[in-house]
This record gives C-alpha cells, sequence and structure tokens, in this order.
C-alpha cells in the first residue's frame, strides 16, 4: 500500500515499527511512570513516539 503511494522501504519500515511499538505501549500503559520506563526498556525516545516525557 505505502509503496504504490510512493513512500521509500526505509519510511514504510519505520512507520511500521512506530504501529507495533504504540500497540504494544497501549497493551501495556497503566501509568505515566510505568510509559517511561517502558520507553526507556525498548530503548524508544519519548519525543519520537509522541508521548509526553
Amino acid at each position: 500500500m505505502y509503496l504504490t503511494k510512493g513512500y521509500s522501504k526505509k519510511w514504510i519500515n519505520e512507520r511500521l515499527k512506530s504501529i507495533e511499538v504504540r500497540k504494544e505501549l497501549t497493551d501495556e500503559y497503566v501509568g505515566g511512570a510505568e510509559t517511561k520506563e517502558i520507553f526507556k526498556r525498548k530503548k524508544i525516545p519519548a519525543l519520537e513516539c509522541g508521548a509526553p516525557i
């Protein structure tokens, strides 16, 4: 779908990764402090995911 719209393979991989991470965070989310811990465990910068710091 994304290739036909002209997106690069790199962009597509990043997009799919972000969707998967968002799903995992949503499944695990309980509270703000725990969310920060999840970001640390997964080594994801909070700003890239749109989460508050």
